[in-house]
């Protein structure tokens, strides 16, 4: 059974929404830094709140966008497969992961998903072992749940 991240949109809304105290301290990092440079430069003081602002605008746009884009890069190569001795999988973004873990090394397997996630339908699965966990985000919630039961069937039967 193999399970893939399908939608952008709920990927954006989650990431934004989760790290929006970053963004929030990026963008008040960044007017303040400008807006000490420019006074220290000596740009007309009725100019640096503008300024300081715009600047700050574009950085958390830049924030944003590169949630979307790491988003689609989520989309297009995030799943998660099962076999009869396995899970393979691999979460993509700006960063790759891939794994294959045997089932046997598996303790538990449940899906994760907070409020913005409820609402958008979407969930995580994550699988622990001995000293580590995987967790894959973005899949549709039906689809985890029809994951996680053929999991626990499998591995009732070993």
């Amino acid at each position: 059974m193999k399970i893939t991240v399908k939608r952008i949109f709920p990927l954006v809304v989650s990431d934004v929404v989760t790290s929006i105290q970053k963004a929030a301290v990026y963008l008040v990092v960044t007017v303040f830094v400008v807006a000490f440079i420019l006074v220290g430069v000596g740009v007309a003081s009725h100019l640096v709140q503008p300024i300081a602002f715009g600047v700050g605008l574009v950085v958390l746009l830049a924030f944003v966008a590169s949630k979307v884009i790491d988003a689609q890069l989520k989309a297009k190569g995030s799943y998660m497969e099962l076999t009869d001795s396995q899970i393979l999988g691999e979460s993509t973004g700006f960063s790759n992961n891939s794994f294959t873990v045997p089932i046997k090394q598996v303790a538990t397997m449940h899906i994760h998903q907070d409020f913005i996630d409820k609402l958008l339908g979407v969930s995580a699965i994550v699988f622990t072992q001995m000293n580590s966990s995987i967790s894959v985000f973005g899949f549709e919630h039906s689809d985890a749940q029809k994951f996680v039961k053929k999991f626990a069937e499998l591995q009732s039967k070993k």
